[in-house]
């Protein structure tokens, strides 16, 4: 999890994806929660980018 990114562009602009495609070289993240919950990110951005952003995205929140 890049902190640095979330901190200038805004928990609430990302959304947990699984269906990355990149070359395994360049990027390997083969369970991303593990990685976002060990990050310095606050528990409201964790929340915003787990779940909350989509749920408000689809109307559901």
């Amino acid at each position: 999890m890049n902190e640095r990114f979330v901190r200038e562009a805004g928990a609430h602009r990302l959304l947990l994806g699984t269906d990355f495609y990149s070359s395994p070289k360049l990027f390997s993240v083969p369970f991303p929660l593990p990685e976002i919950l060990a990050s310095d990110l606050t528990d409201g951005d964790c929340a915003e980018i787990l779940g909350g952003n989509a749920r408000r995205l689809l109307g559901l929140a």
